[in-house]
Formats: structure tokens, C-alpha cells, sequence
């Protein structure tokens, strides 16, 4: 009677016990559709010699949603990804299947806030399997997340976690061998947002330099009232540094847009 206790309490510890890929391990490839209907396949992205980090997250993990409203995963998309130096890859998972596509906008039981208002990143809904079948691996109690791994254009993969940006780049560039020979930057909005009675309000950005070479111009598509136009900024922005992009004065009231298009 109590071999067969013995024997059920193993079976059953086994069959709940997971951890997750360990580092120098192989990234195993997928294809997948994110919210937009974008496809993103792994090793596409590798073979180009961009390395990718992944971001396994859910709808009810609060410091998965304290680490996305921190934006360092957007800074290094918007600087490093497709329309900026094309470095590297940024794609985010929701590991919590069933909560539906309403969760992720903070909306229902069950979440605890907003994923997608403000990411520029891809995000790719009911990845569980992914998770469970191929990034999990048997050996410790449960599927930790927040979990982030850089992974190199060589398919290796490293456990990076919620590290600051500059550990991000560091791993995703130097530590895959690769360099960044591109200008890379990343634009916060720092101007009006309010207008109230009479006079105009001055539309700002932040540019900050996420490059190893000088930004010396930046160009942007700005987009108030569906009038679009071009603003121009230059200067000489060394790396690290930040300066104030002059985005416009309006006199009225609508939606304005800034979109960072164009680097030296």
C-alpha cells in the first residue's frame, strides 16, 4: 500500500513538473499569426541574421503588464526593428488560452490591464502550445511567467528576463555577435497635450539615440486631423543622448499622430 502511494505522488509530481528551456538551448521554430494577422516564422527572422526576443506573457500577470508600461520592449522594437535599424525582433505571447482577444485589451474577468494600447510589437494570442510543447521542458514545478529569451541568429537562446534596455540590446547584438552599423533612435512624445481656449499648442518628441554612430537627421510623418505632413529635425545626436524634436503648432482640437520614418 505503500509502494503504490509512493508510486501515484511520482506520477503525479512528474506529470505538473516543467521548466523552461535552458540557456545555449536551440530555439525551436514556429509560425505564427499575431492580433493583425501578420505572420511571423522564427527562423525566417534568424536566417536574416536578426535576432529575436521572445516574450511570454499573460493576462493576469501583473508584472508582465508593469514590464510592457515600463516600454522597453517597444524603445528596442521602434529603434531596432523593422522600421528602425532592423536589428532585432520583438514578439510577445499570451500563454493563457481562452481568455479571449477582449483580455488583452483589459477588458472581462480575469486581466489585469491593457497589453496592446501603446505596443508597437507584434503580439500573438492563444500561445499556450508553444509555450507548453516547445519552450517548457520537463524538471521544475510550473511555466514561470514573465519569461524572455533573446534568441541569436544562430538559434541559440538566452534566458534575458525584465532586464533594462541596454542589457537587451547588449544581449540581442554583442552577445550574438553581431553589430549594429545602422543609426538606431526612439521617439517619446513630450509635448501640449491639451488645449484649452484660445492660442495654439506646440507638439514635441523626445529623440533619444539607441546607436553606437551619431544621429545627425531624423525625419517624421506627422498626421493631425488626417493632414499629413513632413517635419525635419537635424542636429548631431551622439549615442545615449537625447534632444527635442519640434513637431508643429496647432490651433485647434483633434488626433495628432508623430511617426519616426527616416534616420541620417
Amino acid at each position: 500500500m505503500k509502494k503504490l502511494l509512493s508510486l501515484v505522488v511520482m506520477a503525479a509530481t512528474l506529470s505538473t513538473s516543467w521548466a523552461q528551456l535552458p540557456n545555449g538551448s536551440i530555439a525551436p521554430d514556429f509560425t505564427m499569426t499575431d492580433i493583425y494577422g501578420e505572420s511571423h516564422n522564427l527562423y525566417s527572422y534568424l536566417d536574416q541574421g536578426i535576432s529575436v526576443i521572445l516574450n511570454f506573457s499573460a493576462v493576469w500577470c501583473g508584472p508582465c503588464l508593469a514590464y510592457k508600461e515600463e516600454g522597453i520592449l517597444n524603445d528596442i522594437y521602434n529603434a531596432y526593428g523593422p522600421n528602425g535599424s532592423g536589428d532585432i525582433m520583438v514578439l510577445s505571447f499570451e500563454t493563457e488560452d481562452g481568455a479571449g482577444l477582449e483580455a488583452l485589451y483589459g477588458e472581462g474577468a480575469g486581466t489585469v490591464g491593457d497589453f496592446v494600447t501603446g505596443t508597437n510589437y507584434p503580439i500573438i494570442d492563444n500561445a499556450s502550445n508553444l509555450y507548453w510543447s516547445s519552450y517548457m521542458q520537463p524538471g521544475a514545478e510550473s511555466g514561470p511567467v514573465p519569461l524572455i529569451y533573446t534568441v541569436c541568429p544562430n538559434r541559440i537562446l538566452t534566458e534575458t528576463g525584465q532586464a533594462p534596455l541596454a542589457s537587451h540590446v547588449t544581449a540581442a547584438t554583442s552577445g550574438c555577435g553581431n553589430a549594429v552599423t545602422s543609426p538606431a533612435a526612439t521617439v517619446n512624445y513630450s509635448g501640449d497635450e491639451y488645449k484649452c481656449g484660445e492660442g495654439s499648442w506646440e507638439a514635441k518628441g523626445d529623440l533619444t539615440n539607441l546607436g553606437s554612430i551619431p544621429v545627425t537627421s531624423a525625419q517624421f510623418s506627422v498626421d493631425f486631423n488626417g493632414n499629413v505632413s513632413t517635419v525635419n529635425w537635424s542636429g548631431n545626436l551622439n549615442s545615449g543622448a537625447t534632444a527635442t524634436a519640434d513637431l508643429g503648432s496647432y490651433a485647434y482640437t483633434g488626433n495628432f499622430s508623430a511617426v519616426l520614418t527616416q534616420l541620417n
